[in-house]
């Protein structure tokens, strides 16, 4: 097992936050995280567990690893 986060979602969700800093905006950023001498603030996206069962329909769907090189050494 492994975690995945999409590619495209960090990209949309970085861009989005990007734009809001240009522009002076609040990044309405709430959870924060202790690195052992500061709070510092960190924006969460969801972990996709990464199973056989699903490989097909997250890291192979979305481009992040082609199927040949993932089956490389099964097929």
């Amino acid at each position: 097992m492994t975690v995945y986060k999409p590619i495209e979602k960090l990209a949309d969700v970085t861009a989005n936050m990007a734009i809001k800093l240009a522009k002076e905006e609040d990044l309405e950023i709430v959870d924060t995280i202790f690195n052992g001498k500061y709070y510092v603030p960190y924006y969460a996206l969801e972990p996709i567990a990464v199973t056989k069962e699903n490989i097909d329909s997250t890291i192979i769907k979305d481009g992040f690893h082609l199927r040949n090189a993932v089956y490389r050494n099964i097929e």
